[in-house]
């Protein structure tokens, strides 16, 4: 079995709870409605899901009723329960369809879509078949098993899920439940429930309020929806060509669908297009509601007309279109002759660009006889179409067809060009905007010099005189530039406007300066730099920290020249850290230079003196003194020859009190000194002079 088209539809039934969306993914569960018809309720349930359908297939469903009113008195809390039906609801065998498919169409599609073992769809655009993946195809079965049984209670039935049950009585009100007879752990299905009054029983309404507007060989029908919307899911359009006395249905006898736009919410009125054979006679129509348990409404009042012979198909075509020598737009077309009298007229509409928007330039309809029309005042760039009108309100465009006038000479370049850029490098340009009539708009170009060649930032054509540009701001580039430049209609370009330029914010710091040298003395240290090498440094900005102490505090702030400083303002044998920033024009401060300075001590008066005792045989002097105060780490020993300067001559460990010199030269003089550095860093004074005549 194969279902030859593929049918739009919306479950109504389940819609009645909460319309289903594949995309939102409805949770599972059953939904039912119930009619009283005053001896019996019709019972129709449905589930939400493919799976919940096909697990309601497998397992039937169990129908039971809840007596919670009897003869006025509430028995809620304690109803009467009645399990309906012989076992469970499901499916009739294969074989008992046989005989339901015999007169009807769509227990063979509810068939196919339950027990066959594809379910395949054909494209009647196409004439092919195409195969769907197992999930599509199970969805596919799902929507076609519903749809079918909405349209026939038979089919319904057949498929397990509608029931009548007349075993009930007009003073009692009952509860419906319905719910899966084995349920799956793995895929809970919600239960249905559904309350009636057997004594609420509705008549259903007819179809009100059907427009009809016929054109040539063809009506559009349009009747009111909103107010059946939860009474009838499908409708039947009947049609009559011999006066009202025979109807047939439409659309090879297939219910009219009313389908909508996702999330357009519900519509108002339904509307469907059908063919006429001919315009020489008067075609009825009345349409009937069809409601989720196949019922069917109650005939509407027909609505009759015929078709009118119009335009729809002849479309006027412009054939010649050209400047004059007096600046006149000369147009002409073609329309059929023996269509005349079927028209109103012609309106000449003209616009600047093909996609419009055109402007109808005719003051009063063009009469249906003329096929040419003069444009007094055309424009540089004019697209015109050509509009016939029929006499029963059709109206038929022609294409556009475009005329410009010669222009070779190009715009006046934009003046007034002005802008400014924010901290975070958002640029806003403005300039005048050119008063010539044909201005198509602007380019803007940018360098990051003035000149340099410029690149352009727009990607389009800008129709105003404004433009907003965003720029790098972390860069070495101090300056951006722009200049723009005016399009007119035949893309003409005028000359480039001044150069503007703009500051960059500056937001990249300076390079640091790096510490050189260090002359470190007790009670100050004298600091040495080479500058920061970023050309906009103002400063330096100078900190110290002393060791114990957890903040560090500004010791001066020098300009931009400044390589060295004396910090005289420290204590003596302390340690210190100098921190040493450049500060830019902008206020940006580089990373800083480090540097740890320990300043010496104040050195001890020294109380040594030295003893000579020569040895001319030896050729050699020995040299002693007495220790210090203070545990040595090691002395200095000076010496100088004749009137020679005094010179550091040799360095002892600490604790040394005596040297020997050899080697002396003969009638030479020698002269001595010591200088101890205590342990603690602290440096004597030197001692006296000790002089030697060998």
């Amino acid at each position: 079995m194969m279902i030859c088209a593929l049918l739009p539809c919306i479950l109504s039934l389940v819609m009645a709870a909460g319309t289903v969306r594949a995309q939102q993914a409805p949770k599972p569960a059953i939904r039912a409605l119930a009619r009283p018809t005053g001896s019996s309720v019709m019972l129709r349930w449905a589930p939400t899901t493919p799976i919940a359908w096909q697990l309601g297939n497998e397992s039937g469903y169990t129908v039971e009723r809840y007596t919670v009113e009897k003869n006025g008195a509430d028995i809620a809390r304690n109803p009467e329960r009645t399990t309906l039906g012989n076992g469970p609801y499901r499916p009739l065998p294969l074989a008992a369809w046989e005989a339901i498919v015999r007169d009807d169409d769509r227990a063979a599609i509810a068939a196919q879509a339950i027990y066959g073992d594809s379910f395949e769809m054909v494209d009647p655009s196409s004439n092919t078949t195409t195969f769907v993946d197992r999930s599509t195809e199970l969805e596919n079965r799902f929507s076609f098993a519903l749809f079918t049984a909405e349209q026939s209670a038979e089919v319904a039935v057949a498929s397990g899920l509608m029931l009548e049950d007349s075993g009930i009585s007009p003073n009692e009100k009952y509860v419906y439940r319905v719910y899966l007879s084995t349920e799956n752990p793995d895929y809970p299905v919600d239960t249905a429930t559904v309350f009636v009054d057997p004594n609420e029983v509705m008549e259903l309404p007819a179809i009100t309020d059907i427009r009809a507007e016929f054109g040539d060989r063809a009506v559009r029908l349009s009747w009111e929806t909103f107010y059946f919307r939860r009474i009838y899911t499908a409708y039947r359009i009947e049609k009559s060509g011999d006066g009202g006395r025979t109807y047939t249905p439409t659309g090879d006898g297939l219910p009219f669908l009313n389908t909508q736009r996702e999330g357009s919410g519900p519509a108002r009125r339904a509307h469907y297009l059908d063919s006429l054979a001919d315009n020489d006679r008067t075609y009825h129509y009345r349409i009937r509601g069809i409601t989720p348990f196949g019922e069917t409404g109650p005939v509407s009042e027909p609505v009759s007309g015929e078709g009118t012979e119009g335009i729809a198909a002849i479309i006027p075509a412009i054939d010649s279109a050209a400047i004059g020598p007096s600046g006149r737009t000369y147009l002409g077309w073609r329309f059929p002759e023996d269509a005349g009298d079927r028209l109103k007229g012609f309106m000449v509409a003209r616009a600047e660009k093909v996609d419009g928007p055109y402007e109808i330039i005719t003051k009063s309809p063009i009469a249906p006889v003329s096929r040419s029309f003069e444009d007094p005042a055309p424009k540089t760039v004019n697209y015109y179409t050509v509009r016939a009108m029929g006499k029963n309100g059709e109206e038929v465009n022609s294409f556009p067809a475009l005329v410009q006038q010669e222009d070779n000479d190009p715009p006046s370049a934009p003046r007034g060009l002005s802008g400014e850029v924010d901290s975070l490098g958002n640029v806003t340009l403005k300039w005048s905007g050119n008063g010539e009539p044909d201005i198509l708009g602007y380019r803007v170009f940018r360098g990051n010099g003035p000149d340099e060649e410029f690149v352009e930032v727009t990607h389009d054509i800008l129709a105003l005189p404004t433009f907003r540009d965003r720029i790098a701001i972390e860069t070495l580039t101090g300056e951006v530039y722009y200049s723009i430049v005016a399009m007119d209609q035949r893309f003409n370009t005028s000359d480039y406007s001044p150069v503007l330029e703009l500051e960059r914010p500056d937001v990249v710091p300076p390079a640091a300066p790096v510490f050189t040298k260090v002359d470190n003395k007790a009670g100050q240290a004298c600091l040495e730099w080479r500058s920061s090498p970023s050309k906009d440094v103002a400063g330096y900005v100078l900190y110290r920290k002393d060791a114990g102490k957890a903040m560090e505090v500004a010791s001066f702030e020098v300009l931009e020249k400044a390589t060295s400083y004396c910090d005289k303002e420290i204590a003596a044998a302390k340690d210190y850290t100098y921190r040493l920033y450049a500060i830019d024009s902008a206020g940006n401060r580089s990373g800083a230079s480090t540097l740890g300075v320990t300043t010496l001590r104040h050195p001890v008066k020294s109380t040594l003196s030295v003893r000579a005792s020569l040895d001319r045989d030896k050729r050699q002097v020995l040299l002693e003194w007495g220790p210090g105060k203070k545990e040595t780490d090691r002395i200095q020993l000076f010496r100088a020859v004749g009137e020679g300067p005094l010179r550091l001559y040799r360095t002892l460990e600490g604790g040394t009190d005596s040297y020997t010199e050899k080697g002396l030269t003969i009638n030479t003089v020698y002269r001595y000194r010591i200088k101890i550095i205590y342990i603690d860093g602290t440096p004597s004074g030197l001692s006296k002079e000790t002089k030697v005549v060998y």
